[in-house]
This record gives C-alpha cells, structure tokens and sequence, in this order.
C-alpha cells in the first residue's frame, strides 16, 4: 500500500516484514497443531520482526525526508546561481559592446540552457557542471576584456610617448639653432632619454607629470615651444 502511494520501502524492511510474516505462519501452524508453548515463541518473534521493520520504516522515511530537504535547498541555490550568472553575462555584454570586442556569448547561452534544463529534470549534478562551466565562460571573457583594455591603453601610452619624444626633440633642435644653453639642451636630452628607456607607465608619469622637471625646463624654453595648432 505504501509503494502504490510513491513511497519506497527499502529492501532491508521488506525482508525483515517478511520474516515476521513467515514466523507469525509458523504461530498459526503451531497454534492449529496444539502447540501453544511453540506457537507463543514464533508470535513474540512475529512481533519482535514486526517492531524492527517498524523502526527501520520510521528511519527511511526520515532519511527521504532529510534528502527531500537537501534537494530543494540545492536545486534553489543552483537556481540562484544561474539567475546571478546571466546577470553578470549582461553586464559582461554591455562591456564588450562599450569596448567594441568581437565576443560571441552563444556557449554561454547554450550551457545556460543546459544547466536550466538538467534543473528541471531534477539532474542537479549535471546542471551544476553547466553552470560551472558557464561561469568559467564569463571569467575567460573578463580576462580577454582586461587583456584588450590594457592593449588599447599600452597603445595610447605609447603613441603619447612617442608624440612627446618628437616635439621635444624639435625644441631641442630650435634650442641648438637659437644658442640656447647647452646645460638646458642636454637636461632635455636627458629627459628623451629616460622617457625612450622608461619600462613601465608609472616612469613615464613621473616624467611628464605636472610640477616635473620637464615642465621646469619647458617653461625656460616657453618661446620654442609649439603652439598649439602649430605643424
């Protein structure tokens, strides 16, 4: 009756159930044959088998009950997880548009859809490794994101360098033709020196920063340097 209404009973109960069953069979022979004394000894064995499969019955059910608990409190947390993924995928999305990436998102999508699906089939091992793998997805995809903004930004650094090189070493070349001091020439020369060794951008900010050096030497050339506009 239990099964019928979806509920398991595991097998070390049926065969205990069983063997209580065989043993009360045993008291009714016993009983039909005049043997009370016997037929007392099986019924208590009956009821003893009775209690134990009782007990064990009592125990599973806790069990499914516990697991029953544990299921839903994974299948919500997996739930959550894939909610906040394609939040992040969406703000991901936004950025490689705002930075013009050529990133296509359709793995992500489909292990979504897995991982949604898995769920709702109750396959929750197989939806946490879609889900798994969409976010290892997502974190590839930030690293190429940060990879391309510090390419870009490297860039832009560079061509600043170089643009800074260039317009310093005209004013070098009208300071030499204008019989500037030599001491300030060289002291620019230094500066181009330092800007075409300089390793890191931190280098190149300490050099180019207000307040440096160099914009204590440009000011003392302040009628060579280019105006702005000027080729």
């Amino acid at each position: 009756q239990l099964e019928s209404q979806g509920i398991e009973i595991p097998p070390d109960v049926n065969t205990i159930f069983e063997e209580g069953v065989a043993e009360y069979q045993t008291t009714i022979e016993s009983l039909e044959n005049g043997d009370v004394e016997n037929g007392k000894e099986h019924a208590l064995e009956a009821l003893s088998l009775f209690e134990d499969a009782l007990e064990e019955l009592f125990e599973a059910e806790g069990d499914i009950a516990e697991a029953q608990e544990d299921f839903a409190e994974d299948f919500f947390e997996l739930q959550g997880s894939i909610t906040e993924l394609e939040t992040e995928a969406n703000e991901i999305r936004e950025l490689v548009e705002i930075n013009n990436l050529n990133i296509n998102f359709d793995n992500f999508d489909t292990l979504i859809d897995e991982a949604i699906e898995n769920l709702a089939n109750g396959d929750l091992l197989e939806s946490e490794q879609q889900i798994d793998l969409a976010d290892d997805f997502l974190d590839d995809v930030l690293d190429q994101i940060e990879d391309e903004i510090e390419e870009e930004q490297d860039e832009r650094l560079d061509e600043f360098v170089e643009e800074t090189i260039e317009e310093l070493e005209d004013i070098i070349k009208e300071a030499n033709e204008a019989g500037v001091s030599s001491s300030l020439v060289t002291q620019l020369e230094n500066i181009v020196n330092d800007l075409q060794n300089a390793e890191n951008p931190s280098d190149i900010f300490s050099i180019t920063e207000a307040n440096s050096d160099l914009e204590d030497i440009l000011s003392q050339f302040q009628d060579l340097v280019p105006e702005e506009g000027d080729e």
